[in-house]
């Protein structure tokens, strides 16, 4: 199978020199030719027992235009042109190989001759079928046919071009010889596989699907690296790509900007203590949140995020100092926002909209974002948000001195909520936000303090289940070195 490629694109290499002879064209003409006289090449017919083998269709065809293109006489049709012909005719299924089709596409398009090939069988054996035809009297100015095993590529190539080239009067100019020799000793494929998904991958880029045709192409590109159509082909693709999404990427900037207008709507209208505006004000963190992650998953320079921390740490603020009276969240949710919003914040990428089931208190908010302003680390309040990756971590509270003062506040005003209500899961979370807290005074280089606060949380409960979390970090910070996992920025 993997050498069968190799003999089926060198056979369509044999071809494509045998059509330049055919068309008789020399490097003087090229001088002086007025117009170019243009051939379209068709895709192949597959003709196999299997349509596992349809890639090859797109495929070889493209490879073969790219050859012919290299001959500065002729001018070869895009594959564009002809996927739009194809469309306007209703031609996309039929068999090409037929001289009739080819002749009635080929006046369609204003060409002068037609390249039709196919494939006949697959395994054990290949034949080959190939002819140029001139479009204006429908007659096969050269054609080929070859059979052999499918291993017997060398043997079957020579038989081709010995048959091809009989009966040419006229014989291509030198520089168009080695133009066609170059593209094709760039364009050399040695893997069936390769061949199919170098097709694939165009048939997915037709129908428009970037994302697809760019798997296709990377697996093209992976598996050969020396074939430079596949790499070029593949350069267009991720460009196709990245420009649908920079495209969607603008619709989702719209979709924030409308979403945060309705939260500053909803700040109006309500009091901090309702629960619509505390959702609203969880989304519009979010929202700000979200764009630092997409910057940071693109390792932007902090530069490039700097503006959207500071509005999430804004926003937080204000929230924390508006709720942090309140005894707890409400339990909710989504239920705060219309089938408007949150299908806004979903176009955006935010999976739990101002969702506070997960942070039930004003102390769980409190915690998470010092978290978050510390380490940009993943937070409960977008969950989706996986910041924790080593190679892109980033400290926001670098950016700005005030940032880590007001983390050791949130953390300091968290602790006293929590010890107010009185729960039964106040060891816990106490136990918890202390961690926090070292670790924010000893990403600011108050090691000591740190070490101060864990002790004295370990001795104020004992019988916590959080007590070997707790002493493990101190263990941490008495052993050094310096306590910081991000990078500065």
């Amino acid at each position: 199978m993997m050498r069968l490629a190799a003999m089926v694109f060198q056979i369509m290499r044999a071809f494509v020199l045998a059509t330049a002879l055919a068309l008789g064209f020399s490097t003087s003409a090229i001088a002086v030719a007025a117009n170019r006289p243009t051939v379209m090449v068709l895709y192949f017919d597959n003709n196999a027992s299997s349509p596992a083998y349809d890639g090859l269709a797109k495929g070889l065809a493209d490879m073969m235009m790219t050859d012919l293109a290299a001959v500065p006489s002729i001018q070869v049709l895009e594959r564009e042109k002809l996927d739009a012909l194809l469309a306007e005719l209703k031609l996309q299924q039929s068999k090409y190989f037929d001289a009739t089709t080819a002749v009635r596409l080929g006046k369609g398009i204003g060409a002068q001759y037609a390249v039709a090939g196919a494939f006949v069988s697959i395994e054990p054996t290949v034949r080959i079928d190939v002819r140029l035809i001139r479009v204006d009297s429908a007659a096969v100015v050269t054609a080929a046919s070859v059979t052999g095993h499918k291993d017997d590529f060398f043997k079957l190539q020579e038989q081709l071009a010995a048959r091809l080239t009989e009966g040419i009067s006229e014989i291509v100019g030198a520089v168009d010889a080695q133009r066609i020799g170059d593209s094709a000793r760039a364009n050399r494929v040695g893997k069936l596989n390769s061949v199919l998904a170098y097709g694939k991958g165009l048939d997915a880029r037709d129908r428009g699907d970037f994302e697809a045709a760019s798997k296709h192409f990377q697996r093209v590109v992976t598996a050969e690296p020396k074939f430079a159509l596949g790499k070029s082909r593949y350069s267009e693709i991720m460009r196709a790509l990245y420009k649908v999404k920079d495209r969607r990427e603008g619709m989702l900037t719209t979709a924030e900007k409308e979403l945060l207008d309705h939260a500053e709507a909803v700040f109006v209208k309500k009091q901090p203590t309702d629960p619509a505006y505390v959702a609203y004000r969880v989304v519009r963190g979010q929202c700000f949140l979200h764009r630092v992650h997409k910057a940071v998953e693109a390792e932007q320079p902090a530069s490039a995020w700097r503006d959207d921390i500071r509005k999430y740490f804004e926003n937080q603020d204000k929230l924390i100092s508006e709720t942090k009276k309140l005894p707890e969240y409400s339990k909710e949710g989504l239920y705060h926002f219309s089938q408007q919003d949150e299908k806004l914040a979903e176009d955006i990428g935010i999976k739990r909209p101002g969702d506070t089931t997960i942070l039930s208190s004003p102390a769980d908010m409190m915690r998470e974002s010092a978290k978050i302003m510390m380490m940009a680390g993943e937070s409960a309040t977008g969950s989706e948000l996986d910041l924790w990756d080593a190679r892109k971590m980033r400290c926001p509270f670098t950016l700005d001195p005030s940032y880590g003062a007001t983390a050791i506040r949130w953390l300091e005003d968290a602790l006293a909520h929590i010890a107010k209500q009185n729960h039964r899961s106040t060891d816990r979370e106490t136990m918890r936000t202390l961690q926090e807290l070292a670790k924010t005074l000893a990403f600011q280089g108050r090691t000591e303090e740190a070490i101060a606060v864990l002790q004295g949380g370990l001795e104020a409960h004992p019988k916590s289940g959080e007590f070997q979390a707790v002493e493990s970090l101190l263990r941490q910070l008495l052993e050094g070195p310096p306590y910081r996992w991000c990078k500065s920025n």
